[in-house]
Protein backbone atom coordinates (compact mmCIF):
# COMPACT_ATOMS: atom_id res chain seq x y z
CA UNK A 1 0.00 0.00 0.00
CA UNK A 2 1.30 3.44 -0.93
CA UNK A 3 2.07 5.95 1.79
CA UNK A 4 2.87 9.44 0.52
CA UNK A 5 6.19 10.75 1.85
CA UNK A 6 6.27 14.55 1.80
CA UNK A 7 5.45 14.72 -1.92
CA UNK A 8 8.56 12.83 -3.10
CA UNK A 9 8.31 12.04 -6.82
CA UNK A 10 9.17 8.37 -7.30
CA UNK A 11 8.95 8.25 -11.13
CA UNK A 12 9.50 10.88 -13.85
CA UNK A 13 8.93 11.19 -17.58
CA UNK A 14 10.87 14.39 -18.19
CA UNK A 15 10.41 17.17 -20.74
CA UNK A 16 11.68 16.04 -24.13
CA UNK A 17 11.07 12.37 -23.29
CA UNK A 18 8.69 10.09 -25.18
CA UNK A 19 7.21 7.06 -23.41
CA UNK A 20 4.89 4.49 -24.95
CA UNK A 21 3.53 1.59 -22.91
CA UNK A 22 1.98 0.65 -19.60
CA UNK A 23 3.39 1.90 -16.32
CA UNK A 24 2.26 0.36 -13.02
CA UNK A 25 3.75 2.06 -9.98
CA UNK A 26 3.48 2.89 -6.33
CA UNK A 27 4.05 6.50 -5.38
CA UNK A 28 4.06 9.72 -7.39
CA UNK A 29 4.56 9.90 -11.15
CA UNK A 30 5.33 13.28 -12.75
CA UNK A 31 5.00 13.55 -16.54
CA UNK A 32 6.42 16.57 -18.38
CA UNK A 33 7.09 14.83 -21.70
CA UNK A 34 4.98 12.92 -24.22
CA UNK A 35 3.27 9.77 -22.89
CA UNK A 36 1.01 7.26 -24.64
CA UNK A 37 -0.37 4.07 -23.11
CA UNK A 38 -1.72 3.35 -19.64
CA UNK A 39 -0.82 4.43 -16.12
CA UNK A 40 -1.84 2.66 -12.90
CA UNK A 41 -0.78 4.07 -9.53
CA UNK A 42 -1.95 3.69 -5.96
CA UNK A 43 -0.61 7.21 -5.38
CA UNK A 44 -0.63 10.40 -7.43
CA UNK A 45 -0.12 11.13 -11.11
CA UNK A 46 0.95 14.67 -12.04
CA UNK A 47 0.66 15.74 -15.67
CA UNK A 48 2.82 18.84 -15.94
CA UNK A 49 2.14 21.98 -17.95
CA UNK A 50 4.45 20.95 -20.81
CA UNK A 51 3.10 17.37 -20.98
CA UNK A 52 1.09 15.83 -23.80
CA UNK A 53 -0.52 12.64 -22.55
CA UNK A 54 -2.68 10.20 -24.53
CA UNK A 55 -3.64 7.36 -22.22
CA UNK A 56 -5.92 5.96 -19.56
CA UNK A 57 -4.97 6.75 -15.96
CA UNK A 58 -6.10 4.94 -12.82
CA UNK A 59 -4.77 6.49 -9.60
CA UNK A 60 -5.77 7.80 -6.19
CA UNK A 61 -5.17 11.43 -7.20
CA UNK A 62 -4.55 12.98 -10.60
CA UNK A 63 -3.33 16.54 -11.26
CA UNK A 64 -3.55 17.80 -14.84
CA UNK A 65 -1.61 20.90 -15.87
CA UNK A 66 -0.99 20.11 -19.55
CA UNK A 67 -2.79 18.37 -22.43
CA UNK A 68 -4.58 15.10 -21.74
CA UNK A 69 -6.57 12.79 -24.03
CA UNK A 70 -8.11 9.65 -22.56
CA UNK A 71 -9.86 8.49 -19.41
CA UNK A 72 -8.97 9.42 -15.83
CA UNK A 73 -10.30 7.26 -13.01
CA UNK A 74 -9.37 8.53 -9.55
CA UNK A 75 -10.32 6.97 -6.25
CA UNK A 76 -9.88 10.27 -4.35
CA UNK A 77 -9.68 13.49 -6.37
CA UNK A 78 -8.82 15.05 -9.73
CA UNK A 79 -7.33 18.55 -10.03
CA UNK A 80 -7.59 20.41 -13.36
CA UNK A 81 -5.20 23.37 -13.27
CA UNK A 82 -5.71 26.70 -15.06
CA UNK A 83 -3.65 25.84 -18.18
CA UNK A 84 -4.89 22.26 -18.51
CA UNK A 85 -6.99 20.79 -21.27
CA UNK A 86 -8.67 17.42 -20.74
CA UNK A 87 -10.33 15.69 -23.69
CA UNK A 88 -12.09 12.50 -22.67
CA UNK A 89 -13.62 11.15 -19.50
CA UNK A 90 -13.08 11.83 -15.81
CA UNK A 91 -14.49 9.49 -13.14
CA UNK A 92 -13.83 10.52 -9.53
CA UNK A 93 -15.60 11.24 -6.24
CA UNK A 94 -14.29 14.85 -6.34
CA UNK A 95 -12.98 17.16 -9.05
CA UNK A 96 -11.36 20.57 -8.60
CA UNK A 97 -11.26 22.79 -11.69
CA UNK A 98 -9.33 26.06 -11.62
CA UNK A 99 -10.54 29.01 -13.66
CA UNK A 100 -9.18 28.54 -17.18
CA UNK A 101 -9.01 24.75 -16.93
CA UNK A 102 -10.85 23.00 -19.77
CA UNK A 103 -12.76 19.72 -19.80
CA UNK A 104 -14.10 18.54 -23.16
CA UNK A 105 -15.99 15.31 -22.62
CA UNK A 106 -17.64 13.51 -19.76
CA UNK A 107 -17.29 14.30 -16.06
CA UNK A 108 -18.70 11.62 -13.77
CA UNK A 109 -18.73 12.31 -10.04
CA UNK A 110 -19.05 8.85 -8.57
CA UNK A 111 -18.79 7.30 -5.16
CA UNK A 112 -16.10 4.79 -4.42
CA UNK A 113 -17.24 1.81 -2.33
CA UNK A 114 -14.62 2.28 0.37
CA UNK A 115 -14.96 6.05 0.73
CA UNK A 116 -17.22 7.73 3.26
CA UNK A 117 -17.09 11.28 1.89
CA UNK A 118 -19.88 12.96 -0.01
CA UNK A 119 -19.58 13.53 -3.74
CA UNK A 120 -19.15 17.04 -5.02
CA UNK A 121 -17.43 19.17 -7.60
CA UNK A 122 -15.39 22.11 -6.39
CA UNK A 123 -14.81 24.97 -8.78
CA UNK A 124 -12.07 27.33 -7.66
CA UNK A 125 -12.60 30.52 -9.60
CA UNK A 126 -9.78 33.03 -9.73
CA UNK A 127 -12.16 35.73 -10.93
CA UNK A 128 -15.58 36.53 -9.58
CA UNK A 129 -17.26 36.67 -13.01
CA UNK A 130 -18.82 33.60 -14.61
CA UNK A 131 -19.24 33.89 -18.37
CA UNK A 132 -21.36 31.91 -20.77
CA UNK A 133 -20.18 30.53 -24.14
CA UNK A 134 -20.69 33.93 -25.85
CA UNK A 135 -18.39 35.62 -23.33
CA UNK A 136 -21.24 37.52 -21.63
CA UNK A 137 -21.07 37.78 -17.86
CA UNK A 138 -23.99 35.77 -16.46
CA UNK A 139 -23.58 36.11 -12.70
CA UNK A 140 -21.28 36.96 -9.84
CA UNK A 141 -20.07 34.60 -7.16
Amino acid sequence: MYTEREGIITSLVGAGSHFKGTLVLSGILHVDGYYTGNIESDGQVIIGRSAKVVCDVVAARVVVGGEFLGTITATEKVFILEHAEVNGRIHAPRCVVESGGKINGELSIMSIKHRKTSNYVEFFMKSKDITDASGESTSKI
